[in-house]
């Protein structure tokens, strides 16, 4: 809900994982009033071929971006090494939002 929420005009939401479950419920008048499109996709059910070429344009299209600093991942936690069975429970709980990222220095 508070995707579409923060969906402007002829906005995408783009769903590529299911963390928090299968279902959810959309408010229709909402996504038809500003135009939106709800996008599925996954890499998992796609040929070998076609997730290559999916890494190749993230690649050339999206990294120099992230290296530039103009995308940044959204990170939920940070753990030590030391707590990588806490940051496990964490991931298996379904409530993250972001990345879990293990610092190991």
């Amino acid at each position: 809900a508070d995707n579409l929420q923060l969906l402007g005009m002829n906005g995408r939401l783009v769903l590529i994982g299911l963390m928090g479950g299968a279902r959810a419920e959309i408010d229709l008048a909402a996504l038809m009033i500003k135009r939106c499109r709800v996008i599925g996709s996954t890499l998992r059910a796609r040929p070998v071929a076609e997730k290559a070429e999916v890494m190749g344009q993230l690649a050339a299209k999206v990294w120099p971006k992230i290296v530039a600093g103009e995308i940044r991942p959204v990170v939920d936690r940070e753990f030590p090494v030391t707590s990588a069975e806490e940051a496990h429970a964490l991931v298996a709980s379904d409530t993250t939002i972001g990345k879990v990222v293990m610092v190991i220095a």
